[in-house]
């Protein structure tokens, strides 16, 4: 073998080593952003059935008649929802569901106020209750129907990509007009 060979043998050699040594890297990286996603959607997975349990547990613990402890156990849940859907809009880069979780708990508060204030409650206050209890009810078929993928179920997979969100940005929209307009005298 003459010196010629020799030298594009060796460059052939070498050129295959970085073509394989590149190869390996760009597999690695998509390998980690892979488990990175899968564990993205586990935690919005987990994040969006703790937002349902909860919003779950505001319609089905919270339909008799207003008091006290129903809107303090209304606001205990709501806090929790507020940190689980912070974890959602983060993970969908979104800022859909914390607003609404934010709004309500605004309104609990409201309420809770309200009452220290007038020692009950008042007309206003119930029907921002029932505001409350409204916007829960809706949330519920909405987050199933924008969070997860389609065809899936309860605790299948989250989406973390967000297309359709109309009818979240219209609930959020009517919460703050209502939000809006009971900050006037009761």
């Amino acid at each position: 073998m003459n010196l010629v060979q020799k030298k594009n043998t060796f460059l052939l050699f070498v050129s295959f080593v970085l073509l394989w040594m590149m190869a390996s890297i760009l597999y690695d990286l998509y390998e980690r952003r892979q488990g990175n996603n899968m564990e993205l959607e586990s935690i919005a997975g987990h994040s969006l059935y703790m937002t349902l349990s909860n919003y779950e547990e505001i319609v089905g613990n919270h339909n008799g008649p207003l008091t006290i402890e129903s809107v303090t156990g209304m606001n205990r849940r709501l806090a929790a929802i507020e940190a689980y859907s912070d974890t959602i809009d983060r993970a969908t880069h979104t800022n859909l569901l914390n607003p609404i979780a934010n709004n309500m708990l605004e309104i609990t508060k409201d309420l809770e106020k309200s009452y220290k204030e007038h020692n009950g409650f008042t007309e206003t206050d119930r029907a921002n209750y029932s505001v409350l209890m409204n916007v829960s009810k809706s949330l519920i078929p909405l987050i199933y129907k924008i969070y997860y993928t389609a065809g899936s179920e309860e605790g299948g997979k989250a989406s973390l990509t967000i297309k359709q969100y109309k009818g979240i940005v219209e609930l959020n929209r009517s919460l703050s007009e209502q939000l809006s307009g009971s900050s006037g005298p009761r």
